[in-house]
Parts: structure tokens; C-alpha cells; sequence
């Protein structure tokens, strides 16, 4: 966040997200390969196709399970909210 504002696209949105939560899963011990759930929020379904590119560049299959919806954003610019779960015994590999 910028000056209270989301800067870039949905691709580099979805990319910085993804990097917040690796660094926070670090803190933990954990990566990428625990999370075993994620709720998406997207303001725009057109912006679907590109912020799945980057989901399936940064997790592995088998992927985690997913719900995804469209919705208002608090967020001024936000174009993505992803809310993640993850846990110790869950090991994708």
C-alpha cells in the first residue's frame, strides 16, 4: 500500500499479495505449500483470467481449496483480497 492507495494491476496486485503472505508464513516456519485454503474477494469477475494466471504460478498442485467472489473492496485502487489458511500438517508437495 501506497499512501493509503493499491498500486498496479490485478497481476502485480495478486503478486505482491502472494509475496506478503510467503513472508508471513516464514515468520511461521511455514511456505507457500501450507496453505490449505484461500478465500479470493475480486472486484471485477473480468479480472479473474489473470489473477488465476498468477495463482497457479506461485502455489503448487495438488492447489489449495479455493472460493473465490466478486464484491466491493474497502481499499481504494484494491483489486484482490485473499484471505489464506494454512497449517503444519498440510505438506503439498
Amino acid at each position: 500500500m501506497v499512501d493509503g492507495t493499491v498500486p498496479g494491476g490485478i497481476a502485480e496486485q495478486t503478486d505482491r499479495i502472494f509475496t506478503s503472505m510467503a513472508d508471513v508464513l516464514a515468520e511461521a516456519g511455514l511456505t507457500l505449500d501450507n496453505v490449505a485454503k484461500v478465500t479470493v474477494w475480486l472486484c471485477d469477475p473480468a479480472d479473474f483470467a489473470a489473477f488465476n494466471a498468477v495463482y497457479l504460478k506461485r502455489l503448487k498442485p495438488p492447489y489449495p481449496a479455493r472460493s473465490c467472489v466478486i464484491s466491493q473492496l474497502v481499499l481504494a485502487n484494491a483489486r484482490v483480497e485473499i484471505e489464506a489458511i494454512a497449517s503444519r500438517a498440510n505438506m503439498r508437495r
